[in-house]
């Protein structure tokens, strides 16, 4: 009988005696930077979990995939191309990173679920909230200097 091909793809997992010492970031968690904070900081969280599976490829993936684009959505509003109604710009924006949330949702919920049936753990959530608060005023940051009006005169 052939593999089913509405199943997720099978991500490469460690072995089970391992998994207890690896935690993943639960995909929760994930959307919930990648909508509220920014998006890049919910890419990079997803980018962690596979760097601690040791899945390289799928790392160098997510960073391409979507935590480039994640900071040309931190980028995006102060630029001045694309869409000239604010609102329009704001609604693509939004969509893009919920969109951007869902995916990266669908793809980490069936490999954190594998990883906790395996006798792995979830990160906790207070300790990847220091390194996200760093992204977020970095971020902030890089901002407020893109900033035409922000810019000190030549």
């Amino acid at each position: 009988m052939s593999d089913n091909p509405y199943t997720p793809p099978r991500a490469r997992t460690v072995r089970p005696e391992n998994a207890q010492r690896i935690r993943l970031v639960d995909p929760h968690l994930i959307v919930a930077h990648a909508i509220v904070m920014a998006p890049a900081a919910g890419a990079l969280l997803a980018a962690l979990n596979y760097h601690r599976l040791r899945d390289d490829w799928a790392f160098w993936r997510t960073v391409l995939l979507f935590v480039v684009p994640g900071v040309v959505l931190v980028w995006l509003p102060t630029s001045p191309h694309g869409p000239t109604n604010e609102g329009l710009r704001w609604l693509l924006i939004l969509g893009a990173r919920v969109a951007m949330a869902w995916v990266l949702y669908r793809e980490h919920r069936p490999i954190v679920q594998k990883h906790v049936d395996a006798g792995g753990q979830r990160a906790r959530w207070y300790l990847v909230m220091p390194a996200v608060l760093f992204l977020y005023l970095f971020s902030l940051a890089v901002w407020q200097f893109l900033t035409p009006a922000n810019r000190p005169p030549h």
